[in-house]
């Protein structure tokens, strides 16, 4: 969702666009736009992150037959493939 609003608020204000709305787009506008999608972006990732090492531990010592091994072999989501799995199912689903 917030790709699109980003991808329409930069075509909105380049070419092809009749009446009302002036040529160019305002540069801080565009800007902030950006910020704005990339920290909701991180903000994603640092709840999947979050979210993957407190709840795939439980899973496995619910369903795994033999649980301890289960954890012992368990490894955490680091910062950077939750951001590409973020990306990835942003992506995906939207």
């Amino acid at each position: 969702m917030t790709f699109t609003l980003l991808a329409h608020h930069l075509l909105g204000h380049h070419g092809g666009q009749r009446g009302g709305r002036k040529e160019g787009g305002d540069p801080m506008s565009t800007l902030y736009v950006l910020a704005v999608v990339m920290v909701i972006l991180l903000v994603k990732a640092y709840i999947v992150q979050w979210t993957w090492n407190r709840v795939v531990p439980v899973l496995l010592n619910s369903l795994h037959p033999s649980p301890t091994e289960a954890v012992r072999n368990f490894r955490e989501l680091n910062y950077v493939d939750a951001l590409i799995l973020t990306v990835l199912s942003n992506c995906l689903f939207s």
